[in-house]
């Protein structure tokens, strides 16, 4: 069996899509996970639903990283570089990947892991959070409406609430 580590972050109420995904970027957690990842943890799974909260909608970022454990051997010796060179070897994957343990390698890896995950944050649909007795009902904001109206069906969501769902969703597409 698979164990993985889940992180979690309310965010703010964000006024807009676009408010939210920044907010998602700017957390610590995605900067953790982005550093673990470059440690070599696989990050499993990226989610933002929209969940209701007393005070309205809020986003719900998490991260699914799987465990495992990590070595870490820095084996390279002290040295006096300048700028021109640090900024050499940060664009050199060859170099890179010579000198895994170097911190400039680190340096790169974590910085090329942000992105990766930076990305996946801009691209990835919220998903919206319906609770639904002791769970929760999953629906992605910019699927097929009539799959949702399916979904929500199926599920005994009263007809008066998944209109106002769909409502819910569209705007905020």
């Amino acid at each position: 069996m698979e164990q993985v580590h889940i992180i979690k972050e309310r965010l703010l109420n964000a006024p807009s899509e676009a408010a939210a995904k920044r907010e998602a970027i700017n957390s610590k957690n995605t900067l953790a996970v982005a550093a673990a990842s470059a440690s070599g943890v696989k990050v499993v799974e990226y989610t933002r639903t929209i969940e209701d909260t007393q005070s309205g909608p809020a986003s719900v970022v998490s991260f699914a990283l799987e465990e495992g454990f990590f070595e870490f051997r820095p084996d390279f010796a002290a040295e006096n570089i300048s700028t021109g060179e640090m900024l050499r070897r940060l664009r050199d994957e060859r170099w890179q990947r010579e000198n895994p343990h170097h911190p400039i390698a680190y340096m790169a890896a974590a910085l090329e892991s942000y992105k990766r995950i930076t990305r996946a944050i801009r691209e990835a649909a919220p998903l919206l959070r319906i609770p639904r007795g002791s769970g929760y009902l999953l629906l992605n904001i910019r699927g097929d409406r009539d799959e949702q109206r399916r979904l929500m069906q199926k599920a005994k969501v009263p007809e008066a609430d998944i209109e106002s769902i769909i409502a819910q969703m569209e705007a905020a597409k």
